[in-house]
């Protein structure tokens, strides 16, 4: 997350509000806190109050979805159909052998990057008018196939995006 940080610049920063894991939610949890190594970061930018705001709130009044890590809300924003761009980190997430093509679509779409430094180069450019990347035709059709392959269509489809908006972040 430092990385990606580091790579924007100041400009692209102040226009990005961050949403922090809820640290209502962690209560007696052994978690991860990288509010100490992003602190120079959090001057430039704007911070939602997780504890305040569910994640799928703070997805819904976006223009751009960036998460940093594979969860839920990732796969909110791109159901919502809110751009969306996710880092895979494959050194440290791991996907078994058969399913290492899984987010193959929406890495060549650019949805999904492998690594900050590419992550951050990419919504440099596109953070202007991420709707013109979102809704391009070729975005929406690797898009379609990676939802068609992995949740279906139709009712299957729909029961997940009913499940996936019950879970709050």
């Amino acid at each position: 997350t430092k990385n990606f940080f580091k790579n924007l610049n100041d400009d692209v920063l102040r226009r990005m509000h961050f949403r922090g894991y809820p640290k209502l939610s962690m209560d007696g949890w052994l978690a991860y806190d990288d509010s100490y190594m992003l602190q120079p970061y959090y001057n430039k930018m704007q911070t939602i109050n997780s504890d305040k705001e569910t994640g799928l709130e703070s997805i819904s009044k976006s223009r751009l979805v960036i998460v940093d890590y594979i969860s839920t809300p990732h796969m909110q924003s791109i159901v919502s159909n809110i751009p969306t761009v996710f880092f895979h980190n494959k050194e440290t997430y791991f996907l078994k052998e058969e399913y290492g093509s899984y987010y193959d679509p929406l890495i060549e779409a650019g949805i999904c990057h492998t690594n900050s430094k590419s992550a951050a180069k990419f919504i440099e450019k596109i953070v202007n008018d991420p709707y013109k990347w979102w809704n391009s035709t070729h975005t929406k059709e690797l898009k379609e196939k990676f939802l068609k392959e992995n949740f279906g269509e139709g009712v299957a489809l729909s029961d997940y995006l009913i499940k996936v908006s019950k879970i709050e972040n």
